[in-house]
């Protein structure tokens, strides 16, 4: 009915201000029955249309200008164009971002989980990183898990605990010979950290459960965590988290009995890690991990 409504009044058109007013009319439409259900996204949108519109439409009274100053209005009209422009794109693409504020959070603390690991792995060419590494680390998984749940899709509750338990395991392992006197030095801080790693990493594959059992049913919001599970291969990541984990209580343990302990539940998780995840360790052999190597050599036999 509107498109009719269009044509009809198209030929009866008479100047390009006429025009410009239709364009508007057929944009705003447009935005308001199909682009965003959302008011000021729409506003925006229709006003980014009528910058374009009024920067066209400029060069008809460009005669009216005197000649010496018609480079300086172009120029200028050119300029508030594109600034106006970018600022009402950047408010549509925020009003259409479908995260909210708490999601944006988790992702923007997750950024930073590639940047420590790195540091964790360089750090012996640079013991500065080893300081900044084991403090931003735990700072890092605190504010991830100072976030509630209640406004959080699985997908970046999923995130929540992997990268909190990520961030604990690099704030562990920092050093990067394992000597024994560092490691003793802050045993009981490390312990906290892998206690804590181990709660979210178990965390984490229970949100990953409960996306798939949603998923099942045929809703989108669970099928979207267990692809973005598969894709950030958070399960291999998080088992061999975990593998690093009972390798450091196995190193840590005061008794006999509680360093068995720890070696048959590395024995279990590294046994799980070569049956389901062959390729994922083609990538990140367990034998690279400082701790687990130690388990391996002092343990020779007994972990596989």
């Amino acid at each position: 009915m509107f498109f009719e409504k269009v044509v009809d009044i198209l030929p009866k058109l008479r100047t390009k201000v006429q025009l410009a007013g239709l364009i508007v009319a057929v944009a705003a439409f447009v935005a308001t029955r199909w682009v965003s259900p959302d008011v000021v996204a729409q506003i925006c949108a229709g006003a980014i249309g009528v910058v374009i519109l009024g920067l066209g439409l400029s060069f008809n009274v460009i005669n009216t200008i005197p000649e010496q100053r018609r480079a300086l209005f172009i120029m200028t009209m050119f300029g508030m164009s594109l600034v106006c422009i970018y600022a009402l794109v950047n408010v549509v693409i925020s009003r259409m971002d479908p995260r909210s504020p708490t999601e944006r959070r988790v992702n923007e603390l997750s950024s930073h989980v590639g940047s420590v690991r790195g540091m964790v792995e360089g750090c012996h060419q640079y013991p500065t990183d080893c300081r900044e590494a084991r403090e931003m680390a735990p700072q890092h998984a605190k504010h991830l898990l100072d976030i509630k749940d209640d406004n959080l899709r699985y997908a970046y509750r999923i995130a929540k605990y992997a990268n909190a338990a990520d961030y604990l395991v690099s704030a562990a392992t920092v050093h990067p010979e394992g000597r024994l006197e560092f490691f003793h030095a802050g045993k009981n801080q490390i312990f906290q950290w892998i206690e804590q790693a181990l709660t979210n990493i178990e965390k984490s594959f229970h949100e990953i459960r409960q996306a798939e059992t949603t998923a099942a049913t045929g809703n989108s919001e669970g099928a979207a965590a267990v692809a973005y599970a598969r894709v950030k291969k958070v399960v291999p990541k998080m088992k061999f988290d975990k593998a690093i984990c009972l390798a450091i209580r196995v190193r840590g343990a005061e008794s006999v009995e509680d360093s068995d302990s720890a070696v048959r539940a590395l024995n279990d998780c590294i046994k799980d890690l070569e049956a389901n995840h062959e390729s994922f360790l083609k990538d990140f052999p367990l034998e690279t991990n400082q701790h687990i190597r130690w388990v391996f050599e002092r343990f020779r036999g007994g972990t596989r």
